[in-house]
């Protein structure tokens, strides 16, 4: 037990700040039941390739390598920290029509072309957790900073820097067999942007300022004067969080999120030139169950988005600065996904088992642009499956493997672009896209995980996984990871 908090603790200062988790994550929760000391160190490599790519502005195909490190130690029965580190480094591989890094972010407000091509990107990600207990009560204050360079060294060349930081303060109590946890964050987002060109003809291309759906700002397109740009952004998280105080009984949580956006155009005395609102409401719950050897786990979560964007008239600088005239709200898009999932877990013998994890998807979005109109909409319906096998082995190894298959249509869907109003080649792609997005598809992968005993509790492991993915349309898309680690 001292060798290992002796490397957890070790771990923690190579880090030099400690990791919060995911986005509905509540520090408190670092205390509750099944949040047993672990610390994992892994580097890997991921790869993704399509032959039509689901969202052009992501690009075709992703080649990546990574490091993570996250440890999670309880420093005694009534306090605890979280803490982890990323680095990634790769290219993404045919990107079209962004120029912008974070694009899931901010769209649709976000510059690009049509010549596009691969983009260098590195991101550095570091945060941290603390929770204690004072009787029946709790409390947490957990961090997050996320930094992100992109760039291409061929015309168009974009290079974006991005900070994005978060922080979280949580207060719980204990009310019977449950505990209770609040949760109120805020959040704090930066992007600096410019793309050059050293032949300002030789990429045949402009730089247009999106603005949804096909749509852009003609006044602001070129190759120079209205290629610099920033976005500032900010926002809050708040929500509450609760937590069986046994190993069996029910967990939840829900969240409520908003975080507003505002793109400069740096040249042009910093003019705000379109403002997004990003508002997320999420909520979780589900059951977990041991029964003799046996584990037994089954929940759902549900997501909705309200994504709004204005657009922003400015003056010509008649009155000394370009000024705002007026704002027009041009742009929104409502999402819901929801999941429902099984998890179980038997024992064959003290040496194997074997697990079932079957899960059903909704996804309904509906976009739309006030003028020129246009709308996009659509229902995902999907299912997937995985069925798992475990072994120990008497030799000290370990075998973890996994099949999974899974099955996406669309039921109903609709786009409605105008063609008058969109340029041709975007226009093609965006049709292309939006068929990749609403093709009856099937997934088959499969999953591997063998690690070895290397003295108490530490085990040096090695994992891989393949999902490849079949459309009806008869093309196909692959996604590949493998990673060596260290766990304890």
């Amino acid at each position: 037990m001292i060798r290992r908090k002796f490397i957890s603790t070790l771990v923690l200062s190579v880090l030099m700040c400690f990791a919060a988790a995911a986005q509905d994550f509540s520090a408190g929760a670092l205390l509750y039941p099944g949040q047993a000391d672990s610390s994992d160190v892994a580097a890997g490599w991921r790869f993704r390739s399509e032959d039509r790519a689901r969202v052009v502005q992501e690009g075709r195909g992703l080649s990546e390598g990574f490091f993570d490190a996250h440890t999670l130690l309880h420093l005694s029965g009534h306090s605890a920290l979280r803490g982890s580190a990323t680095y990634r480094r790769g290219v993404k591989r045919g990107v079209r029509w962004n120029s912008t890094s974070d694009f899931d972010l901010l769209f649709p407000y976000v510059l690009a072309d049509s010549v596009g091509g691969d983009l260098q990107t590195e991101t550095y990600a570091f945060g941290g957790a603390y929770a204690r207990r004072l009787g029946d009560w709790t409390a947490g204050l957990s961090g997050n900073y996320r930094a992100l360079h992109e760039y291409r060294q061929v015309d168009p060349r974009p290079r974006n820097i991005t900070s994005d930081f978060e922080v979280d303060a949580s207060g719980g109590r204990v009310l019977g067999a449950y505990a209770l946890d609040l949760t109120l964050g805020y959040r704090r987002y930066f992007q600096s942007q410019t793309v050059s060109f050293i032949n300002q003809r030789g990429a045949n291309t402009t730089e247009f300022h999106m603005t949804g759906l096909g749509s852009h700002f003609g006044r602001f397109m070129g190759t120079s004067a209205y290629t610099s740009t920033y976005y500032r952004g900010q926002g809050f998280r708040a929500g509450a969080s609760f937590s069986a105080l046994s190993d069996d009984g029910w967990r939840g949580s829900v969240f409520f999120s908003h975080t507003a956006f505002v793109r400069h155009l740096v040249n042009q005395n910093q003019a705000p030139i379109t403002r997004l609102g990003v508002s997320r409401l999420t909520a979780s719950l589900y059951w977990l169950s041991h029964r003799g050897n046996n584990l037994l786990q089954a929940g759902g979560d549900v997501a909705c988005s309200l994504r709004s964007g204005s657009e922003n008239v400015i003056s010509n600088m008649s009155t000394g600065s370009f000024g705002t005239l007026m704002s027009l709200p041009m742009y929104e898009r409502k999402s819901l996904d929801a999941r429902i999932f099984g998890d179980y877990h038997h024992p064959v013998d003290t040496r194997s088992g074997f697990a079932l994890r079957p899960t059903l998807y909704v996804r309904a979005s509906r976009a739309e642009h006030v003028y020129p109109a246009r709308m996009a909409e659509m229902l995902v319906l999907a299912a997937t499956v995985r069925a798992g096998y475990d072994r120990t082995f008497p030799s000290s190894w370990r075998l973890d493997a996994g099949l999974t298959a899974g099955v996406s249509a669309s039921p109903a869907h609709d786009l409605s672009l105008p063609e008058a109003h969109t340029m041709p080649r975007l226009l093609e792609d965006m049709r292309l896209q939006y068929g990749v997005l609403t093709d009856t598809r099937a997934d088959a992968g499969a999953d591997v995980r063998i690690s070895r005993s290397a003295g108490g509790k530490m085990r040096v492991y090695l994992r891989g996984i393949y999902l490849r993915s079949f459309y009806a349309g008869g093309y196909a898309a692959r996604h590949a990871a493998c990673a060596v680690g260290l766990c304890f």
